[in-house]
């Protein structure tokens, strides 16, 4: 049973900001060839055909790069939504049972990133987008101004990993609440811009190991956890549970 609570400011991390920043950069200098062949003055007919069929070439070019783009970023995203959680909400002390023996260090391994996103297909949504915007310039009629067509790739790229750094950037943060059996709190950006699926959500807290309910959220990824549509900027908060918990949420 989920627990609505009243809304609170935005704090998501600088560092996932930046992440964002970073990659939008790299699509954008990853699409600068097929931008400048784009650019390139055509006339004729025949021109214009084989300018585009330049910049469809330029766009195949870059599919590798962009790739690992979006997976750096999204295996950047759980490593940040991991260690975000840790300062919001420490490990318990060593007087808890879920501390464990020896004590215990909440750092998130390689192999855990991967298994963490592994069923993101990032390779296939690139291809998917490069094919289908190569596919409209192709069969197309010769467009005179090709520019926009590459500035609708660009944008279609940072929608998706945009999306997938925010799944990402969740599933590190569920994971670490998942090992102290901690809660996890609904935030949306609370601007004009939260949408009407979001905005019940924002305070809601429920247990780590549980999804949030909403009958309208698409679920991208993990079910019941941000993004709970395409573009989501919503993100959830890790919650101290226990006697702990309860003294610093007093506070």
């Amino acid at each position: 049973m989920t627990t609505p609570l009243p809304p609170e400011p935005d704090d998501t991390t600088p560092e996932l900001d930046q992440l964002e920043t970073r990659t939008r950069a790299a699509i954008d200098r990853h699409l600068r060839p097929a931008r400048r062949e784009a650019e390139r003055r055509a006339t004729t007919p025949t021109d214009i055909t084989r300018r585009n069929q330049r910049v469809i070439q330029r766009l195949r070019q870059a599919r590798a790069a962009l790739t690992d783009t979006a997976n750096q970023a999204v295996h950047d995203a759980v490593r940040i939504g991991v260690n975000d959680a840790q300062q919001e909400a420490p490990p318990p002390g060593e007087d808890d049972p879920r501390h464990g023996r020896g004590g215990f260090n909440p750092h998130v391994e390689d192999h855990t990133v991967h298994d963490l996103t592994s069923d993101m297909d990032l390779r296939q949504d690139v291809r998917f987008i490069i094919t289908a915007q190569g596919t409209r310039i192709e069969t197309g009629p010769p467009e005179p101004n090709i520019v926009q067509r590459v500035a609708q790739t660009a944008e279609r790229l940072w929608n998706t990993i945009t999306t997938r750094i925010t799944d990402a950037f969740n599933r590190g943060r569920r994971w670490y609440a998942q090992l102290f059996a901690y809660e996890l709190k609904w935030f949306t950006r609370a601007d004009e811009r939260v949408c009407p699926i979001c905005r019940p959500l924002n305070g809601k807290v429920i247990a780590s190991g549980r999804g949030f309910s909403s009958d309208t959220a698409d679920w991208q990824g993990i079910g019941g956890q941000p993004p709970a549509h395409w573009r989501c900027r919503c993100y959830t908060q890790v919650i101290q549970t226990g006697p702990l918990g309860r003294a610093l949420r007093r506070r």
